[in-house]
């Protein structure tokens, strides 16, 4: 009889530890892919405004060319 206890605790422990393992991968992969698209998101929005700041500045340096060209054409 307690042999077969002995069996029983250890089957409950093992299925215990497989039931924390599966819920600790999938609160681990759920943790993972929410911080990966929040960096994501982060990511992209910062190529945004660098790309909004070159746009920017060529066009400011368009100006600038134009300027140029017209106070030599004077």
């Amino acid at each position: 009889m307690g042999d077969a206890l002995s069996s029983k605790i250890d089957s409950i422990a093992v299925d215990i530890e497989k039931r924390l393992s599966d819920k600790i991968s999938k609160i681990l992969d759920k943790r993972m892919s929410t911080e990966s698209n929040r960096i994501k998101n982060e990511v992209i929005k910062e190529i945004g405004t660098v790309s909004d700041n070159i746009c920017q500045d060529v066009k400011c340096l368009q100006q600038q060319n134009d300027e140029m060209k017209s106070v030599e054409s004077s």
